[in-house]
């Protein structure tokens, strides 16, 4: 069975503070242990308002139906952000997923939108509150 265990820490004065994980049930052997700054991904008052607002926004603009908001957001994401040709599936694949965007990224998407939205469609999209 494969594993993978996140540890949650910080540095302080040069050194990792960080709870000892239990490893019981871990196979022996060599591990990597990677150490990177944790993100701040976006917060869940700007998904709310991405997709309370933005989204139903231009989905009415636009004619698309509630069960294709999703589609709706994927292709807003893409057209933001761009994409990117993946030679395993042989075709475009977005730069990016919103879930993976920093609070910056997402503020910039939603910026974006209501750029757009006021450019080619028309639609006076509300700052977010």
């Amino acid at each position: 069975m494969a594993h993978e265990l996140v540890i949650y820490g910080e540095i302080k004065d040069g050194q990792l503070k960080a709870k000892r994980p239990d490893l019981r049930g871990w196979k022996d052997g060599p591990v990597t242990l990677t150490i990177k700054p944790k993100r701040k991904t976006r917060t869940d008052p700007q998904n709310r308002a991405w997709w309370s607002v933005v989204i139903p926004m231009i989905a009415e603009e636009l004619g698309y139906d509630h069960h294709e908001h999703e589609m709706l957001h994927y292709a807003l994401v893409e057209k933001c952000f761009g994409s990117e040709w993946d030679d395993r599936v042989k075709a475009n694949v977005p730069k990016k997923r919103s879930s993976q965007l920093t609070t910056v990224e997402f503020s910039e998407l939603y910026a974006w939108a209501q750029r757009v939205g006021a450019i080619e469609w028309g639609i006076v999209i509300p700052d977010p509150e």
